[in-house]
C-alpha cells in the first residue's frame, strides 16, 4: 500500500522490484474520489495487469492511522463488457484548397466518476462553435469536425477512425498503377489536426502542445505575442489524447487545453458545469479561431510540412508500447448523414 503523485518513473521501478501481487494506492488530493481506470502502457509492460485499487485520501489516512497488520479489502465492481462507441463527424467543403483535409476534433466522453463538463464537454462545445463560425464565414480548406468517443478508455474512437482510413488506403495502394499515376487516398489528404481538450474554466492558464513541424509551435508563440495572449507552448512533446492516433500515422497536430488539470477537478466528481462558464470557453476558443484564421485560412499555401520528427516518432511509439495500435479488428459500420434536400414545388 503506497501513496504517490504519479505512477511513473522510479515509482514504477520500485513497485516492480517488490514483486507485489496487488496494489492499493491512496489519493494525494482530498477532492478526488475512489478511482477506477487503467495505468499507462509503460506501466503495463513493466508490471503486467495486476489487481489495483485507489482509495480516497480520507480512507487512506484512517488505514495509515490504524496500521493494521492484516487487512481485507472487499471491492464491488462491474464486469467489463463489449459495447459500441460512436464518432460524430461533420464535413465542410473548402473553397479552393483541393482535397486537403484539416481535422478539428475533441472527445465527448468522460471518465466514469466525472460528469465531464471541463473534460471534455468544453472541448466538444468548442468544435461545435468553430463549426458554426466557419459555416457562416466560409473556409479555404476542407474542414472535418469530429467528436470522438472512447478517448478516456484508450483513444478508441480516434484509433478506429485512423485505422479505417489507413486500411482503406493500404488496400487501394496495392494497385501498382495508383501511386505511379500520382494519385492520393483520403488518408493521404489528411494534412493537419487541431485538438481541443479540457476547456471552459476561467481560471488556470492556456496551453498548447505540438508534434510536427517546428514552425507550428513558432506560429503559436509569435501570434500570442502579436495579440498579447498568454499561452504556454510545449514543442514536439507527447499529449495524451486523440491526437496520438494521428501522430502514430505521421499526421502532425496542435492540441489546445487549459492547464491546472488536478486543481480544476479533472477526472473527479468536481468536473461539473458550475465550474465552467462561457467566458472561460471563449477565452481560449477565441484564440484558436484567430490562430486558424491567421495561419491556415489566410495562407496562400499550407504553412506546415506534413512531418513528424524522428524523436517524436520514437516518443509516440514508446507511448503506445510495442504493439501496433492500429492492428485490431473494427466492428460495426460507417454511417454518413447528409442534409435532406428540400423538394422543389
Amino acid at each position: 500500500m503506497v501513496t504517490f503523485d504519479s505512477f511513473a518513473g522510479d515509482v514504477q521501478d520500485r513497485f516492480h522490484s517488490y514483486k507485489a501481487a496487488a496494489l492499493v494506492s491512496i489519493q494525494t488530493q482530498s477532492s478526488k474520489s475512489h478511482f477506477r481506470g487503467t495505468y499507462n502502457s509503460v506501466a503495463k509492460r513493466k508490471i503486467g495487469s495486476i489487481p489495483s485499487v485507489r482509495l480516497t485520501l480520507d480512507d487512506g489516512r484512517k488505514l495509515i492511522h490504524n496500521l493494521p497488520e492484516k487487512m481485507t479489502l472487499k471491492v464491488d465492481t462491474q464486469e467489463e463488457k463489449v459495447t459500441t462507441g460512436h464518432n460524430v463527424i461533420a464535413d465542410m467543403k473548402g473553397s479552393d484548397s483541393g482535397h486537403d483535409i484539416i481535422v478539428i476534433c475533441a472527445h465527448y466522453d468522460s471518465v466514469w466518476q466525472g460528469p465531464g463538463a471541463f473534460d471534455n464537454g468544453g472541448g466538444t462545445a468548442g468544435i461545435m462553435e468553430l463549426a458554426r463560425v466557419y459555416k457562416e464565414k466560409g473556409s479555404k480548406y476542407n474542414l472535418r469536425f469530429i467528436a470522438f468517443g472512447g478517448e478516456e478508455m484508450g483513444i478508441w474512437g480516434s484509433k478506429a477512425y485512423v485505422k479505417r482510413l489507413k486500411d482503406k488506403s493500404d488496400k487501394i495502394k496495392k494497385d501498382k498503377h495508383f501511386e505511379k499515376d500520382g494519385l492520393k487516398t483520403e488518408f493521404d489528404y489528411h494534412r493537419f489536426l487541431v485538438n481541443l481538450d479540457m476547456m471552459g474554466h476561467l481560471h488556470g492558464r492556456s496551453c498548447a502542445v505540438t508534434l510536427g513541424d517546428t514552425d507550428i509551435a513558432a506560429s503559436v508563440r509569435l501570434f500570442s505575442k502579436e495579440i498579447r495572449y498568454a499561452i504556454n507552448v510545449r514543442e514536439n512533446e507527447i499529449y495524451s489524447s486523440d491526437n496520438m492516433a494521428f501522430n502514430y500515422a505521421e499526421i502532425p497536430s496542435l492540441s489546445f487545453y487549459r492547464c491546472g488539470f488536478g486543481d480544476l477537478g479533472g477526472h473527479t466528481e468536481m468536473d461539473v458545469i458550475d465550474n465552467c462558464n462561457p467566458a472561460g470557453l471563449a477565452h481560449i476558443g477565441g484564440f484558436v479561431e484567430k490562430w486558424i484564421d491567421r495561419y491556415i485560412q489566410a495562407m496562400h499555401q499550407f504553412p506546415f510540412a506534413k512531418t513528424i520528427p524522428e524523436a517524436g516518432k520514437t516518443a509516440v511509439q514508446k507511448w503506445f508500447g510495442e504493439r501496433n495500435p492500429l492492428e485490431y479488428k473494427v466492428e460495426g459500420s460507417e454511417k454518413r448523414y447528409k442534409d435532406k434536400k428540400k423538394k422543389k414545388k
